[in-house]
């Protein structure tokens, strides 16, 4: 934003105070147009305030763009309500209704102009802090559902503070003519959604956490957000500058019921709080959050569901099933999720809440909290005394040229045939169904009742990508029918395929797999199986870069083994192939190729959980990582102060993360 007013001649800036205070030169809104395009990254309040400042930097025209994702977000409804009410000349310069945007100084003349409030409050408190230097007052009407009405009053008081009084009348706002006027002194409150992480902490660990600077005095609507976290079970106070929530740990959470619509940012940190609450929670009223930086509600569902937490979509929220600690840790544990953060500085922090409670979480893309909160990781660390540690995500690329992956229909012998092929060659071989149950320690017969498909998806894939990148030595993976129904199953196979894996579709006629489910009761139903069959041919057809045939013979056994040696002989001599290379060999019988007489069990192919984990801490170790660009939440061996920390156990292993209690109010950065 403040390059943004540079560019524009208006608001010139500097730093005083080793950073600590920004001084700002007002110029009397006068402004000119800026000859070079003004990019916003994804930064949507910059953007959104910006397109009506612009219409008042005379002399030509401004181009306003943004990233890929800004670039999607809407910002129709404000261009449409400035052109019709003030003839403005806005002219879209890619998709309609979204940046790039031309926007032409020409001023503001004032009138009558109406709005929709639906989407976002930020059109709405765009046209408020520009109105006072139009021609003539703004009467703006709002239709539709005003959302997030908290922030359109934080501005009109930010506006009184400066000099110019807004009226309220029956179907919106009239904002004189006048100019804004410095007061002696201005108080700028701490960040109340920020402050929501800290908070939440107190909550999932058991402990007390005061902030300051947000409190009963703040005009922030997110600084209601403590009341929440009471609903829960906490015991919360304010004073009119600080929050203070406390959690006994003897006392569990509990789910809630909220609308959220007051306080929309915070319902990312109120949903991992949810995460570990008894019962279910809804929040709602957060169906804007769908145009953000990302689509939050959709991220929630995702990134929760590989933490074992099934969460379901509603018109205008989510409903999150609560779990207890231990069970999401021991999922997080066996799988040691990647979280993805779409770039959302609120995704990365409101899981780095999680992360607290629930150790062995791996957030990617950490530095996107620079956004708002640079110092969040430094605060975890430093004032909360959480311990984590920067990693490397992307495992090397020699570790799958020698890894073939089978994939294809429950029923279509993967099992048995990856068995033969395995004994043949003297391969590793992992049965994930069997790992997975292994890693989890339950079913997927009863992890799915308990949790859902969704989240048994997304902790499949986690444990699939876990286990690809666990060695470099050669080894037969044969997967679950259903790697494929996922995007985050299907991301993890084309990602050994572009390091080289063979990823091998075993096929068989529909008739044979009919028969072997029909009899087999240990798995959880697919539904229809011709239906499963015909929803999942192009994605095994898509995911894979081998096809075999297999008409459940002998012969065909044997055949596949023999292309999995010829396929790990070619890697072994040859460069890898492209992505995408397909060859489509036929079930033929091998002349000289026999199974050695050896039985294989699952425990042949697992180390116990705790080996597993230290080998791959040594992985990610040799790995190495530019600092927060991704981190892992340890498990560790910290004291535990009475009260203020927070003690798990998951037999046989100790889990125990600190939690100070009134150590001192957190400083940064409120």
């Amino acid at each position: 934003m403040l390059k943004a007013l540079e560019q524009l001649g208006g608001a010139p800036a500097s730093w005083e105070d080793h950073g600590r205070t920004l001084v700002i030169q007002g110029t009397g809104g006068k402004l000119r147009a800026s000859a070079q395009e003004i990019y916003l990254g994804n930064a949507g309040t910059a953007s959104r305030f910006l397109t009506t400042v612009c219409l008042l930097a005379m002399g030509g025209a401004t181009t306003l763009t943004g990233n890929a994702r800004m670039q999607e977000r809407p910002i129709g409804d404000l261009v449409n309500g400035l052109r019709s009410a003030f003839g403005a000349q806005l002219e879209y310069l890619g998709s309609e209704g979204s940046l790039p945007v031309s926007v032409t100084g020409a001023g503001l003349r004032g009138g009558k102009l109406e709005i929709q409030a639906s989407t976002s409050s930020q059109f709405i408190s765009s046209v408020l802090l520009a109105a006072p230097l139009a021609q003539s007052p703004v009467e703006l009407q709002l239709k539709g559902h005003v959302v997030s009405r908290s922030y359109i009053e934080m501005t009109i008081q930010c506006m009184r503070t400066f000099g110019i009084n807004v009226e309220t009348t029956a179907t919106g706002y009239l904002v004189p003519v006048g100019s804004y006027t410095n007061p002696d002194k201005v108080e700028i409150e701490g960040d109340a959604s920020s402050a929501s992480y800290a908070l939440t902490m107190a909550a999932v660990t058991g402990g007390t956490v005061s902030v300051t600077n947000v409190g009963s005095d703040s005009c922030q609507g997110d600084a209601q957000y403590f009341r929440v976290l009471e609903q829960m079970g906490c015991t919360v106070s304010q004073t009119p500058t600080t929050t203070t929530v406390t959690r006994d740990p003897s006392q569990p959470l509990k789910g809630v019921t909220v609308d959220m619509e007051p306080l929309t940012d915070t319902f990312l940190t109120a949903a991992v709080a949810a995460a570990v609450a008894e019962g279910n929670s809804t929040f709602t009223g957060i169906a804007n959050q769908r145009v953000k930086e990302c689509n939050r509600l959709q991220a929630m569902i995702t990134e929760l569901a590989k933490c074992g937490v099934n969460v379901k979509e509603l018109p205008d929220g989510i409903e999150v099933e609560g779990r207890p600690a231990s069970w999401l840790t021991a999922c997080c544990q066996a799988t040691h999720p990647q979280i993805d953060c779409y770039k959302d500085h609120r995704v990365a922090m409101s899981f780095g809440v999680l992360g607290v409670a629930v150790p062995s979480v791996s957030i990617t893309d950490g530095q996107c909290v620079d956004k708002t909160y640079p110092d969040f990781w430094e605060v975890l660390t430093q004032e909360l005394q959480v311990e984590l540690e920067p990693v490397g995500i992307t495992a090397d690329s020699s570790l799958s040229d020698n890894t073939v992956i089978v994939i294809g229909m429950r029923g279509a012998g993967k099992t048995s045939m990856s068995r033969t092929a395995s004994d043949s060659a003297k391969l590793e071989w992992l049965d994930m169904d069997v790992v997975f149950e292994g890693d989890i320690g339950t079913s997927i017969k009863t992890l799915v009742a308990v949790t859902g498909w969704n989240c048994f998806r997304e902790l499949e894939a986690s444990c699939l990508a876990r286990h690809i990148n666990q060695s470099a030595q050669p080894k037969i993976i044969s997967c679950g029918g259903g790697i494929v129904e996922s995007e985050s199953g299907r991301a993890v196979l084309q990602a050994a395929k572009d390091r080289g894996a063979h990823v091998v579709w075993l096929r068989r006629p529909l008739d044979q797999i009919t028969e072997y489910l029909s009899a087999d009761e240990s798995r959880p139903s697919i539904g229809e199986i011709s239906q499963a069959y015909e929803r999942r041919e192009p994605l095994y057809q898509a995911a894979s870069t081998q096809v075999f045939d297999n008409d459940g013979s002998k012969s065909a056994e044997l055949g596949f083994a023999k292309r999995v040696q010829q396929l790990l002989a070619r890697s072994s001599t040859e460069s890898t192939p492209e992505s995408g290379e397909r060859e489509e060999p036929n079930s033929s019988t091998p002349t000289d190729l026999q199974p050695e007489n050896k039985s294989s069990s699952s425990g042949d192919h697992m180390s116990s959980l705790a080996t597993l984990r230290n080998e791959l801490e040594r992985a990610r170790a040799a790995i190495g990582a530019q600092p927060y660009q991704s981190l892992y939440f340890q498990p560790g061996n910290m004291p535990v102060q009475p009260l203020g920390g927070f003690e798990y156990g998951l037999p046989p292993a100790r889990l125990q993360i600190p939690f100070p209690h009134h150590r001192r109010p957190l400083a940064r950065p409120y």
